[in-house]
């Protein structure tokens, strides 16, 4: 989880800064032009819980932020825990300014006299003092409701389609049930007496009261975002699932269409030529035959080629027959008519494989497709799982995949420059130091044991 709060923190930082300072000045202006500093710091705490979950929303679609964060070393409860973190932070920190404002003008009213008898309605009371404090742990209340409302809705469905349902959540859930009380008379049916109310009223109103009263709405802050986020967790579960269902829906129903004319082509023209372009039945091995398998490889800073060597040794040491090649732009149509199997290596390029690899798998074809990588994050078993997702988005329907395998790389000496350079500019920042110190783990990969295990897997798969 602190891994996806800095994250997040770290993109909204400029713009904290840019809302603090506004919400500064707005406490400023609302409390001179009401006479008094009840209302200031309720506002913004409830406005600031309520940018938090809208802006942070509205980031991840406008900046195609929420899918890339997808591909990094964070899982999806860290996501939405370090979400609701970046809620929480704003609303107090929106609670900060706006008191910090109130204080000042307290001060500077006390110091000179301001005009239009401003100094003498703000000066220091005890009522209009505890009557800021209920009113700010009611709006952080209020405001924590909005975002514990809203914040699944958006991981659910996106920043786009709430916003337009925004206005009927809106009145669904605080408009109607006003309406419905009102309607009903249940407050003019003497459930409550004015004595009663008088009292409680009388209650709140005193240092004990206004305490009772914070602990409470912060408890109930407290339960509300706690349950908001279970619900954002599910959801957000939900929507990656159904996110990957209709993927798998929509793109083999196009690719479907495509091999079918394939094949009535090559049915109607009795030909019985395979290769680029022409889908072929999946090739299964002769009981007693040798595997023949093509190992093609498209690797940047020599970690995945290394890789690679170790698995057409461990092929041919089997029995296998292996060919390998350093680049896939350069494989011929007979290299891949002759294999039974391809292993298919890859650098992993935000998320994915390079363009040059995603070219080779995309024009593949009824056969057996193992997938082995690298990558500069190390991340987790998770990590990995998500970036073999993306790569294997490549393949078409009538390739059979075996599976994949990876493990983290050494980067080159510039990227640490960099970070280093981004540290300099930014001291003290966790997540640059985060990604220094990830360079530095990385120095020692790919080890024996990360080449031993992907050879594993890859005989496994194979049946090698």
């Amino acid at each position: 989880m602190k891994r996806a709060y800095l994250m997040e923190m770290t993109i909204f930082r400029d713009y904290i800064k840019q809302l603090m300072g506004v919400g500064f000045f707005v406490s400023i202006f609302v409390s001179a032009g009401m006479g008094s500093i009840v209302a200031a710091p309720a506002i913004l705490t409830m406005m600031f819980f309520m940018m938090g979950c809208m802006s942070a929303s509205a980031y991840d679609e406008q900046s195609n932020w929420g899918a890339f964060r997808l591909t990094m070393p964070v899982s999806r409860r860290d996501v939405v825990l370090g979400r609701y973190g970046v809620i929480v932070t704003l609303g107090f920190l929106g609670m900060a300014a706006g008191w910090a404002a109130c204080l000042l003008i307290l001060a500077l009213g006390s110091a000179v006299e301001l005009p239009f008898g401003l100094s003498d309605a703000i000066a220091f009371d005890e009522g209009m003092f505890l009557g800021a404090v209920f009113s700010t742990a009611f709006c952080m209340a209020l405001g924590s409701l909005i975002a514990s409302i809203e914040t699944p809705i958006y991981f659910k469905f996106g920043q786009n389609k709430t916003t337009q349902w925004l206005p009927m959540i809106t009145v669904l859930l605080f408009v109607g049930p006003m309406l419905i009380i009102n309607g009903t008379g249940i407050l003019d049916n003497g459930s409550m007496s004015f004595g009663n109310l008088a009292s409680l009223l009388g209650f709140i109103e005193t240092p004990a009261g206004v305490a009772t009263c914070f602990a409470i709405f912060l408890a109930f802050t407290v339960v509300v975002l706690g349950i908001s986020a279970a619900v954002s967790l599910k959801l957000y579960e939900g929507r990656e699932l159904q996110r990957g269902i209709a993927a798998l829906v929509v793109r083999p129903t196009r690719r479907c269409v495509e091999n079918l004319s394939i094949r009535a082509s090559n049915f109607l023209s009795g030909s019985a030529q395979a290769g680029w372009g022409r889908v072929i039945p999946i090739q299964r091995r002769r009981k007693g035959a040798v595997m023949k398998c093509l190992v093609v490889v498209n690797s940047k800073g020599g970690n995945t080629r290394l890789v690679a060597n170790a698995l057409v040794d461990a092929l041919e040491k089997a029995g296998s027959e292996a060919v390998f090649v350093d680049d896939p732009a350069a494989v011929d149509r007979a290299s891949v008519d002759a294999a039974e199997a391809v292993l298919a290596g890859f650098w992993t390029d935000k998320g994915d494989c390079a363009p040059e690899m995603a070219t080779f798998l995309e024009r593949l074809s009824g056969k057996r497709v193992f997938l082995f990588g690298t990558a500069g994050f190390g991340g987790s078993p998770e990590y990995f799982e998500r970036i073999l997702g993306n790569v294997r988005k490549h393949l078409s329907d009538s390739v059979e995949y075996l599976g994949g395998a990876m493990c983290q790389g050494k980067m080159g000496a510039g990227v640490r420059k960099r970070y280093e350079a981004m540290l300099a500019e930014n001291p003290g920042d966790a997540r640059i130091q985060a990604m220094i110190d990830n360079f530095d783990a990385a120095l020692a990969h790919p080890t024996e044991e990360d080449v031993a295990r992907i050879t594993a897997a890859a005989q496994r798969a194979l049946g090698a």
